[in-house]
């Protein structure tokens, strides 16, 4: 059986995917996939002390973008 590993837009192959469950199986559709995606990534590099301007400018998104993306919930 030959199986080729082209992995999905979140990882270059399945065997070396960061996630411990398949996001394709979680039930979500490939827009909310792509959201939560590019949210946990920016959140990471904001995390790591770049700013919204260094951020904007290398995903090439708008500053309103990064904000909504990198906001965290408030406390309820």
């Amino acid at each position: 059986m030959h199986y080729h590993d082209h992995g999905c837009d979140f990882a270059p192959a399945c065997l070396s995917c960061p996630h411990s469950t398949c996001l394709l199986d979680t039930g979500l559709t490939p827009r909310k996939l792509a959201h939560r995606a590019l949210s946990i990534q920016l959140q990471s590099y904001r995390d790591a002390g770049l700013s919204i301007d260094q951020l904007a400018s290398a995903f090439r998104l708008s500053r309103r973008t990064i904000f909504r993306h990198t906001r965290r919930p408030r406390s309820q």
